[in-house]
């Protein structure tokens, strides 16, 4: 994943796959999995009174949010293994697992608002029909809009390190193995795998072969 794609292309293309995400799965899995948490009435029936478009309610936000969080992510976690591996000369395999744990928090701090704003939506209150009406609610609820944007945020803050980090940490582990079994030591300690998340791959090694030869 992200090998030799280089930063910028690592967060378009984790962009990218966010909104396919969004538009064939997550907005439609999220606006039912919020009915049924909020809403006294079946899917169904909530669907047969508002439409079948009712299931991307939230669409918006929810398309932003997952630009956010994979972009973040995919090309956070990859520019952390790069900087990593420059600072060692070396690949540890805990690079990925802090990397990815520390694009999960950034991911949500940026997306917080957007899931807000999503679950609103969603939630088929009439009080919440489109985006200027939730956020003239949260203004003026509690607290202002900024503390009703980050309500609860810390739980989602654990959750999301906790499975990124694991996520990305079992993806790199097992890739590695896989080059290994199929192509030798070779592939995992030198060209095949070149950094799963946009790391380099031993980036050390082959700077100081370059300065020797020249």
């Amino acid at each position: 994943i992200c090998n030799n794609l280089g930063i910028k292309n690592a967060f378009a293309a984790g962009a990218l796959s966010g909104i396919v995400e969004a538009v064939t799965v997550a907005t439609i899995s999220e606006t039912i999995k919020t009915k049924y948490m909020v809403s006294k009435e079946g899917l169904l029936e909530s669907l047969r009174r508002e439409g079948f478009l009712a299931i991307y309610k939230g669409s918006g936000p929810m398309i932003g949010k997952q630009i956010l969080n994979h972009s973040v992510r995919f090309g956070g976690t990859g520019q952390f293994v790069s900087w990593m591996e420059e600072k060692t000369g070396k690949r540890h395999w805990y690079h990925v697992t802090l990397g990815a744990g520390l694009s999960g928090l950034m991911s949500v701090l940026v997306t917080q608002p957007l899931d807000v704003l999503k679950s609103l939506q969603q939630s088929g209150d009439p009080r919440y029909k489109s985006l200027p009406m939730c956020i003239r609610a949260l203004q003026e609820a509690e607290g202002g809009l900024t503390k009703q944007f980050y309500r609860g945020a810390g739980a989602r803050v654990a959750r999301v390190i906790m499975e990124v980090s694991l996520t990305f940490s079992f993806f790199d582990l097992i890739k590695r193995n896989l080059l290994h079994y199929m192509h030798g030591a070779d592939a995992v300690d030198g060209g095949l795998i070149s950094g799963p998340f946009g790391g380099n791959g031993n980036a050390h090694k082959n700077r100081a072969n370059m300065e020797e030869t020249l």
